[in-house]
């Protein structure tokens, strides 16, 4: 009768622990998520999160997944479970952070943010979540000294300058906003965001050929 209660999620329930099989999983979900494959990883963290429920790192993946498929408010609540299992690793906070700004609750986001800076401050996410809060404010000179601070240890993460981009836009930046679409889209070219983005911004610049191709590229 009390069988179920050992088991988080019920589809799962012919696990048992081995380092091994936990392994083995944790980088199948990984590969998933790369893969674009949000609802395959979550099951895939679910499965782990059965055989090892007290590993935060897990439930931090499993956070992620729920996140590129939208539902925010529980990816909080799994971020809530992994900081109760290690408060010590920065990313539980920095991706909440982000969580938190695409909530619009940026007061919590910069807290979270900030922990996450404090824990690691290599920690890129952390500085591109504060960046993007502080160009929504309009100060641009505070924000662009996060996104350069993120740059200078991940200069090659396309993620930053998209971000970056997006701020820039956001403050009618259009000239410095298309470079880092463009340094974006060169990093990381199988990237639909950028496209789609850099598409909104030629629709505001009555380029409308420049966005017809982009948003195509979106769904090429």
């Amino acid at each position: 009768k009390n069988e179920e209660q050992h088991f988080l999620f019920d589809d799962n329930k012919s696990n048992v622990y081995s380092a091994e099989a936990s392994l083995s999983l944790y980088l199948n979900s990984q590969n998933l998520m790369k893969q674009q494959k949000y609802k395959e990883a979550e099951k895939s963290y679910e499965k782990l999160l059965n055989i090892e429920p007290n590993f935060s790192k897990a439930w931090e993946g499993l956070a992620e997944s729920k996140i590129m498929q939208g539902d925010f408010e529980i990816s909080i609540e799994y971020l809530n479970n992994a900081i109760i299992l290690n408060s010590n690793i920065s990313t539980h906070y920095s991706i909440r952070a982000l969580v938190n700004y695409y909530l619009n609750l940026f007061d919590k986001a910069i807290k979270d943010a900030t922990l996450a800076n404090s824990i690691d401050p290599k920690d890129t996410l952390a500085l591109i979540v504060l960046g993007a809060i502080k160009s929504f404010e309009g100060d641009m000179v505070t924000s662009n000294n996060y996104y350069e601070e993120a740059i200078q240890i991940s200069p090659d993460d396309s993620s930053i300058f998209f971000w970056r981009a997006k701020s820039l836009r956001f403050n009618e930046m259009y000239e410095n906003a298309l470079k880092d679409f463009n340094k974006a889209i060169k990093l990381d070219p199988e990237s639909r965001s950028p496209y789609y983005c850099r598409a909104k911004m030629y629709h505001k610049q009555e380029e409308y050929e420049k966005e017809k191709a982009d948003y195509l590229k979106t769904i090429e």
